[in-house]
């Protein structure tokens, strides 16, 4: 699913963008994925995205589109609760 681009975004999204492209920067997200035991593939077939992409932000190469970040948001709300357990 395809976020329409031409929308304003709500805050609270606008938030998990911002929280998702920061633990990406800072390797939160990395070392959540890798705590867990999750591939690249696992964290990019939950977010419809590629290995290769999700690579590229865990490296700090690129960050993830808007669109990405926001169904990146979940996957991390959810590997924190898993880490926290």
């Amino acid at each position: 699913m395809l976020v329409d681009m031409k929308r304003t975004l709500k805050a609270e999204e606008l938030k998990n963008v911002a929280l998702v492209r920061q633990s990406y920067a800072d390797g939160t997200f990395q070392n959540l994925r890798i705590s867990n035991k999750l591939s690249l593939s696992d964290i990019a077939a939950s977010v419809d995205s590629t290995p290769g992409a999700v690579w590229k932000w865990e490296q700090g190469l690129r960050v993830p589109r808007t669109e990405a970040a926001i169904r990146c948001a979940p996957v991390y709300s959810g590997l924190l609760e898993l880490d926290q357990c």
